[in-house]
Order: structure tokens, then sequence, then C-alpha cells
């Protein structure tokens, strides 16, 4: 298992809210389950400190030369979470953009941290 955390900005939605990803295996098993997670500041429902779960699986993965990964969650299930993830597994972080389910980018340059297991 693998757990990243990070914070996420994304207009009135989300102000320095805490994002964290978990990962069932490694982040390199093609359909592996993954959970993001995160508390938006106030949703499109005008509620206030909402969380949002998203629970679905890997579904994109490349290899790189430099032993990175690059990959896609939640793309297959965007249609109930609404969201999906594409980015690139480091050393020691992930780094991620975020879409919504109409492909149309949202936010950039998420960046994660490892912490669990620590980096």
């Amino acid at each position: 298992m693998l757990v990243y955390t990070g914070k996420l900005n994304y207009g009135s939605y989300a102000q320095d809210e805490i994002i964290t990803v978990i990962f069932g295996g490694n982040s390199a098993t093609m359909d592996e389950p993954v959970v993001a997670t995160w508390q938006w500041t106030e949703n499109a429902a005008g509620e206030t400190k909402a969380n949002s779960l998203h629970v679905g699986s890997l579904n994109g993965l490349r290899n790189l030369s430099n032993g990175e990964r690059e990959i896609e969650f939640l793309q297959n299930q965007a249609e109930e979470s609404y969201y999906w993830f594409r980015g690139r597994v480091t050393s020691s972080g992930l780094i991620l953009a975020m879409y919504n389910q109409a492909d149309e980018l949202c936010i950039d340059n998420i960046t994660l941290q490892r912490t669990y297991p620590s980096a």
C-alpha cells in the first residue's frame, strides 16, 4: 500500500485543502484499487467542508526510463466520481492533474508527498 498526501487548490471550491491518494498496491499494476479523498472548502451545492471520496482503479500505466511511472486512475469511474486523475509517480511523490468527466483539465500540478511508507 502507498499513501500520498498534499494540498488541493481549485478556485473557491478548494482552498488549501488536504488531498490523500491511497493505492492498494505499489501503483504499478493495472486495475489495482485506488482511493482519492479530499475536503471541499465549498462544493458546487454550496455545502462547506464537504468530504469527497472517490474509489476506483488504476486505468493507465506507463513505466518511464528514469524509473518514474505515468499513471491514470478513476478514469473508468468518471461517470460516478465526476473526476479522474493523470500524473507521474516519482521516488518521493506524486504529481497529478485532475480532470472532470468531460476530460477537461480542472487542476494541474497537484503535488503530493509519499506519507506511507515514508520515502
